[in-house]
């Protein structure tokens, strides 16, 4: 009989151990609650942001042309790391160009009050102009889901101080909807996925669909 409720304690333990496990990279065993973990000053360790844009166009006469761009940004505390364009028009290739990023920073800081501020800074060369953009973003969180799952998470800006340059890097990096992939006691992985689709038209240049689908993988660690 003890044998057999030692064999049932051990296995309730398993269940509980599992079930806080969230995310897909989550530890398998933690002795701090999520709201605990996700506290405190996170520093980049690495991101990849992913931007794709398609463009079909289609003339009043019945033309059409496809142009698709993507744009990859891989930065980590290590390696400044690069951009890369590549453009396809009709599915060949116009344009392949690597830009190195000079300097890359991003802090998170997520507070058991429920606010958060991110401030990120990327510096890179384009053809001898040296531009820095820089943000810092002031809001609050909120867990995206259900409070007992906490498997995303969600940012709302209440203050900014965005860098007046027209690019991406103009956005923050930390904000918005994001999975929470991996949430550990010194790693925190986020991952976002955004999509849209809109429409422009005139009757001399004829009617232009354009598809915006972007991801963003980044990891911190305290």
């Amino acid at each position: 009989m003890k044998k057999f409720l030692s064999i049932m304690a051990l296995a309730g333990a398993v269940l509980a151990f599992n079930s806080c496990k969230k995310g897909e990279e989550d530890p398998f065993l933690s002795f701090k609650s999520r709201d605990n973990r996700i506290q405190g000053e996170w520093l980049l360790d690495n991101v990849q942001i992913t931007k794709e844009t398609i463009t079909l166009n289609r003339t009043p006469q019945g033309a059409e042309s496809r142009v698709k761009s993507t744009r990859t940004y891989s930065f980590s505390k290590d390696d400044p790391g690069s951009v890369v364009d590549v453009t396809m028009l009709n599915g060949a290739e116009t344009n392949n160009q690597t830009r190195p990023l000079i300097s890359s920073d991003v802090t998170l800081t997520i507070n058991a009050d429920g606010t958060y501020s991110s401030k990120d800074s990327v510096e890179f060369n384009i053809r001898g102009e040296i531009l820095n953009f820089k943000n810092k973003v002031t809001g609050q969180w909120i867990w995206g889901n259900s409070k007992k799952n906490k498997a995303a998470i969600n940012f709302t800006s209440s203050s900014s101080n965005n860098d007046e340059n027209s690019s991406d890097f103009s956005n923050p990096l930390i904000l918005g909807d994001f999975n929470v992939v991996a949430l550990k006691a010194d790693q925190l992985k986020l991952e976002q996925n955004y999509s849209t689709n809109y429409f422009e038209s005139s009757d001399l240049a004829g009617a232009t669909e354009i598809t915006v689908i972007s991801n963003v993988v980044a990891t911190f660690r305290k």
